[in-house]
């Protein structure tokens, strides 16, 4: 691994990694949320479930996917995993990769 690569993959591990689940009710119009988890480069690893890499905090995710991305009476579930221990199997994409 040369130097530029040891630097991308500190700079990746040490960025917070979120989990974000929702779960829409009445409305099902999912533009908004997409093009804001699209702007953020999240992963869609399961269905309503995807996983982002970024300089953020929960509360701000949180907030930002409510006023942004979602109606008032939709759930939604914003965790920090950063390096948590995982197991996965059939998934979109790899959540260890992200």
């Amino acid at each position: 691994m040369n130097e530029s690569e040891k630097v991308r993959k500190a700079i990746k591990s040490a960025t917070p990694r979120f989990l974000i689940t929702y779960d829409k009710k009445g409305d099902y119009d999912y533009r908004d949320l997409y093009t804001l988890l699209e702007k953020w480069h999240a992963q869609e690893v399961l269905e309503s479930v995807w996983m982002v890499r970024m300089g953020a905090t929960v509360e701000s995710i949180f907030n930002t996917l409510k006023r942004e991305g979602l109606d008032a009476d939709d759930g939604i579930l914003v965790i920090q995993v950063d390096n948590a221990p995982l197991a996965s199997d059939n998934t979109n994409r790899d959540p260890k990769r992200i």
